[in-house]
């Protein structure tokens, strides 16, 4: 489709010699920004929701379980088996309202994707002209059905997070009364502890799911509509360049292509993984500059902060340390303290070049210490730590592949290679 350009009448007003691309990739990258605090917020939705139904599940395991004499009969068995749809039935309903609450948020983030992109388009341009934003009917709806991301569709996905929650509830309750526990320990097993939090329950598999999908579906939904928006516009969005959020979380697939350039419609298109932050920032020409998030901080030094600020008695230096009952919390202080300490980083300095800017200890808490020194003193570009496949290549086929990287960083091949 051919666009009707037109210089603008009255140029916007700019208080700096900035690009269009330079404003278009700021906007672009603080609508990441957005998303991923989007994300925070709808997990927390969907997670509540679940959360209700714990306590209405251990009342219905003691009402349904009581006087239960064990399983040694097939009329006990088939007791229990009535007892766990009765047990269940509650949180099936619970998973349905999940996946209505997601299926509805979803559907609108696809649309307001689309507007999102129009609007920055439009506000940034040196000249008016038309774009195709107009989407099919159902075509979000589609999104959901039909387009898979991690090998599954959204759809599927809450199928399977819902199917596996119900058998590790009914297997937990199975194995407990097998064991001869009583129903203190049966509800225990199955919704965890008070003092834990419930983190050593059958149901922390669930949140812990929930919230990875949740995630990766805001992506993966936000994307599928920014490409169709993209392609659409093709004849006046050029290319785009592919954004590694900067942080010790970034996969090495991700930081790989950080700052790689592609033509609209190829190349790897994010999430690559689950929970993946990377986006595609479109340009309209050859230049694209702006902000995005960095954060050279690393676990150890945020659980020390976070011990010393709430008088913790431990001397833990990992999450899995801290003592049961602070995991959660120390997850609530990491995210607002990385938020707090993001800066910001210009988007011509590559994923690559940050990481070389920071320091040794940082460089090997995020690959690794060999990698990290085959990165430092063997000068290997990140891009060589990925096989063809796409995935993160191991010391041993590093060792065979780069020997001499391995050499003038100090370190043995052969021994790689045993």
């Amino acid at each position: 489709m051919t666009k009707t350009i037109k210089p603008k009448t009255k140029p916007q007003a700019r208080t700096s010699t900035r690009t269009a691309n330079q404003e278009y990739a700021d906007a672009q990258l603080r609508r990441q920004i957005f998303l991923l605090h989007y994300s925070d917020g709808l997990f927390r939705r969907a997670n509540a929701a679940l959360a209700a139904t714990e306590r209405a599940l251990a009342g219905a395991i003691h009402y349904n379980l009581r006087g239960s004499k064990g399983l040694r009969t097939p009329h006990q068995w088939a007791a229990l088996n009535e007892a766990l749809q009765d047990i269940t039935a509650d949180r099936v309903s619970a998973w349905n309202d999940v996946e209505k609450l997601l299926s509805l948020e979803l559907l609108s983030l696809a649309r307001q994707e689309v507007i999102a992109q129009d609007l920055m388009i439009h506000a940034v341009a040196p000249v008016i002209f038309s774009t195709q934003k107009d989407m099919p009917k159902e075509w979000a709806e589609l999104i959901l059905k039909q387009r898979p991301f991690q090998g599954a569709t959204f759809q599927q996905w809450v199928k399977k997070l819902k199917e596996d929650d119900i058998r590790r509830i009914t297997a937990t309750i199975t194995s407990q009364m097998l064991q001869g526990a009583d129903l203190t320990q049966i509800t225990n097993a199955v919704i965890g502890t008070a003092e834990s939090l419930g983190i050593n329950g059958a149901t922390q598999s669930a949140r812990n799911e929930l919230e990875r999908i949740t995630r990766t579906a805001v992506m993966a939904v936000s994307n599928f509509a920014r490409r169709d928006y993209i392609i659409n516009n093709a004849d006046v969005i050029t290319g785009e360049k592919f954004v590694a959020t900067l942080d010790s979380r970034t996969t090495v697939q991700c930081a790989s292509l950080d700052g790689k350039l592609y033509k609209v419609g190829e190349g790897p298109i994010p999430p690559l993984h689950f929970c993946c932050r990377s986006v595609r920032v479109p340009y309209l020409g050859d230049e694209l500059f702006g902000t995005r998030p960095a954060d050279p901080t690393t676990e150890q030094s945020l659980v020390e902060e976070f011990v010393a600020d709430n008088g913790v008695n431990t001397t833990a230096k990992t999450r899995e340390d801290l003592p049961w009952g602070w995991k959660t919390k120390f997850d609530r202080f990491a995210r607002e303290r990385v938020r707090a300490l993001a800066g910001p980083v210009p988007v011509t300095t590559s994923y690559q070049d940050w990481l070389r800017s920071q320091s040794a200890q940082f460089q090997d808490y995020v690959l690794g210490k060999t990698k990290a020194k085959l990165f430092r003193d063997g000068r290997l570009s990140l891009d060589k730590f990925i096989g063809a496949n796409g995935g993160e290549l191991t010391l041993k086929e590093l060792a065979r592949l780069e020997r001499d990287a391995f050499k003038a960083a100090g370190l043995d091949p052969d021994k790689y290679l045993k």
